[in-house]
Order: structure tokens, then C-alpha cells, then sequence
């Protein structure tokens, strides 16, 4: 069987003398584990075009087991992002966290167009001169969309408990066995250890609010406090790790 597929490359590891495994997320199929034949020798043509964070265009042979790479063809490389030593790392980061994330074989086009997306605006942001704390924003905006699409999904104005709607308040209380915010009535019923909950001031609340209701591109337009990117730095990955 010969597959036709659009993946973005997540990552990829040596296998034996001159062989590659590659981690794919492609459109139609989900994440694969595929074989790349003599990837590892000089002149390999198909090594080229498959790189980690590129989108490229591949043919995979497969009857049982892994499938093997048989075509690539890379159709963006994100030349600028490469360049970019904080957003390169900031990339990166989100393909670990996607990979960790996705079933095999299991098929998210919403996920992946997300994936696609950032990567283009991480492109487009790296040509010209911005904010560390830029990047930090798309960042943590993209990995709120993926955890979403994924099932994820977070209210930032709404108990994930009773309901309610959450009142303003200095400090909200997010709670990872619950998925979400709670409110101070739910939260000391629940008697949750402390170690299960982390405290977001308004700013960060904020924040995950205009992650609700915009595009990843126009995210690079918010303007935020290093100590807010902390806090959505250390929500994401508490998140991530509970999930996963």
C-alpha cells in the first residue's frame, strides 16, 4: 500500500547503520513512525527534506509494521524561524508537547492546521525584530488551541465545578483533577491538595480569555508582563504534564 501524505516533521532518531526513524504528524493519518531508508548515508536524498519542523510532501510504502519513507519533498522549511535562536527553542517546544500529546494513527486536521499555523507565524515573526515576550505569547496561545482541539478545553470566566460564573478577584484558582478554574466556594468543598491547584492572578486570566477568542497570528499583537508570561509558562506545562 502507498500512502500520499502532507506532514510536518515532529522529530527523528538513528536506526541502525544508516537508517532513520521519523516521528510524522501528518494530515490525513495522525502521527506516524515511519522508516527512512539510508537517510543516515552522504548524499541521502530524502534526509534533506525531512528535517524536524518542516512541512513536506512524502510517499510512504507500507504492508505490515512501520512504513517506509519512499519520496519527500519538503515544501516549507521556515528558513527565518531556524535563525532565530528563541523562537527556534519556543518551536520546538510546542512539536515535543504535540508529539507527547497525539495518539498513533489517530487524525486531528484541526490539530495539525494549528500546528501549521504557529509555525508559519513563529516564520513570519522571526523575519522581523519583535519581543522575546512576543514569542512567549504565540507560544502559550498555541499550546492553549492544541490542548482545546484535543479536549482540553478551558473556561476562563466559568467554575468548571458548579458552573458558575467566577467572580473578579485578585488570584483565580486553576485545578488540574478538575480541568480548569473553580470557584472559592467549590474550591474549599473540594478540599484538592495543594499540590493538584496553582493560583493565576487576573492578568494571566486575562490572558487565556483573548487566547479564547482569537486567531494565533493576531495573538502577536497582545502585549503582556514577564510575570504573566511566567504564569502561563508554568499553567501550560502543570497542564501537559497532568494530561499526558
Amino acid at each position: 500500500m502507498q500512502m500520499n501524505c502532507e506532514t510536518i516533521v515532529l522529530a527523528h532518531r538513528d536506526y541502525g547503520e544508516r537508517d532513520r526513524l521519523y516521528t510524522l504528524f501528518t494530515r490525513e493519518r495522525g502521527k506516524l513512525t515511519v522508516r527512512g531508508s539510508g537517510a543516515r548515508k552522504s548524499g541521502a536524498k530524502l534526509a534533506p527534506h525531512l528535517e524536524p519542523l518542516m512541512r513536506s510532501h512524502i510517499v510512504i510504502a507500507k504492508n505490515r509494521g512501520r512504513g517506509t519513507v519512499t519520496f519527500a519533498l519538503c515544501e516549507e522549511s521556515f528558513a527565518h524561524l531556524r535563525e532565530e535562536a528563541l523562537a527556534l527553542e519556543a518551536a520546538r517546544g510546542v512539536v515535543a508537547a504535540t508529539e507527547k500529546l497525539l495518539r498513533d494513527e489517530d487524525p486531528h486536521t484541526d490539530v495539525y492546521d494549528t500546528l501549521l499555523t504557529y509555525l508559519r507565524t513563529m516564520e513570519v515573526l522571526s523575519a522581523r525584530t519583535v519581543s522575546w515576550r512576543t514569542y512567549a505569547v504565540v507560544t502559550q496561545g498555541t499550546y492553549f488551541h492544541i490542548l482545546s482541539r484535543l479536549g482540553w478545553h478551558v473556561s476562563p470566566t466559568t467554575c468548571v465545578r458548579c458552573g458558575g460564573r467566577l467572580a473578579q478577584h485578585a488570584q483565580y484558582t486553576y485545578v488540574l483533577s478538575e480541568g480548569g478554574f473553580v470557584c472559592a466556594s467549590c474550591y474549599r468543598a473540594s478540599r484538592v491538595p495543594a499540590q493538584h491547584s496553582l493560583e493565576l492572578s487576573r492578568d494571566a486570566v486575562a490572558a487565556l480569555h483573548v487566547f479564547c477568542t482569537n486567531t494565533i497570528p493576531s495573538l502577536a499583537k497582545l502585549t503582556v508582563g514577564e510575570d504573566v508570561c511566567d504564569e502561563l509558562a508554568l499553567l501550560t506545562a502543570r497542564r501537559i504534564a497532568w494530561v499526558s
